[in-house]
């Protein structure tokens, strides 16, 4: 019985080990620091032994196949590395509709929604830093080139 389950956890630690080291190697590829890096590593993936040669082979396909998407915030200058904006816009919007728990019905959550879109859409960032300062004190729509603000967003939404 002890030595049943000595091999079984020994078997999954070992798996386990190999999805972190692949996970881990496909990370350096994702993250690194120019296109020309990623190259290399993804290169470098290629002959890697691996006790998991399905995931590894889905993991290179997969890398292959969306490589021109994956690298573009080499090619972009300024875009964000992680989609991280959108996670935290994701989180205010759960937020905010917590406390109400749900709505009853379909028709009152759209417009609710569509007005909090509004609402931070027009909200003045505050807390930006480093080479994005200069944005304090400008709302979305301001930082997207847009100079025609109206006076009033309630009414500019609607």
């Amino acid at each position: 019985m002890f030595l049943e389950q000595w091999h079984t956890s020994r078997e999954e630690s070992r798996n386990a080990r190999a999805v972190s080291d692949l996970r881990d190697r496909c990370y350096g590829v994702l993250f690194a620091k120019t296109e020309a890096a990623a190259r290399v590593r993804f290169k470098y993936l290629w002959p890697q032994p691996s006790m998991l040669w399905t995931r590894k082979w889905k993991a290179i396909e997969f890398l292959e196949r969306h490589w021109d998407r994956l690298m573009m915030h080499h090619r972009v200058k300024g875009l964000p590395r992680t989609n991280s904006k959108a996670e935290s816009f994701n989180k205010q919007i759960q937020r905010r509709v917590k406390p109400i728990e749900s709505f009853q019905p379909h028709t009152t959550a759209i417009p609710y929604m569509n007005l909090l879109v509004a609402c931070l859409r027009f909200k003045p960032y505050t807390d930006c830093r480093g080479t994005r300062k200069h944005r304090n004190g400008q709302n979305r729509s301001q930082a997207a080139g847009l100079r025609h603000l109206p006076y009033d967003w309630l009414r500019a939404c609607l």
